[in-house]
């Protein structure tokens, strides 16, 4: 007879799993996480650079040399480190504008009719029987 004797049950290989039992990252998803939206990014950066224009144009009414000048040139050397120079167009900067002023129309519609106690457009309410009291 041999010395080494016959295991009863198979043995897998270190670092496999054996039959039947669920692989060892059982759950894990394949799924990547989420990705970043570029488009919004885009849009932050165009009104982050609009902000650094509109700062800079502040810059000489309020004066340099004052303490809201200060600021001023500090926030302006702050985000424009973030914001690459001369990315933003007129009619980019128009349309952007245009958009923010679009949304604050629709809020300020909205704020009314709330405080009126109508229900925002936006709102969803079921549908009212024709026998409600």
């Amino acid at each position: 007879m041999s010395a080494n004797p016959i295991p009863s049950t198979p043995q897998a290989p270190t670092g496999q799993p054996s039959v039947g039992a669920p692989p060892s990252n059982f759950g894990a998803s394949p799924v990547a996480g989420p990705s970043p939206n570029l488009g919004m990014n885009a849009s932050g950066m165009q009104k982050v650079s609009m902000a650094v224009r509109l700062l800079s144009e502040a810059m000489p009414l309020v004066g340099a040399s004052s303490e809201v000048g200060n600021a001023i040139l500090n926030s302006i050397r702050t985000l424009s480190k973030h914001v690459p120079a001369n990315t933003s167009t007129p009619s980019v900067d128009q349309a952007t504008l245009q958009k923010m002023l679009m949304d604050r129309a629709r809020q300020s519609a909205m704020m009314q009719q709330a405080q009126q106690g109508q229900p925002s457009p936006n709102a969803s309410m079921p549908p009212r029987p024709p026998n409600a009291v």
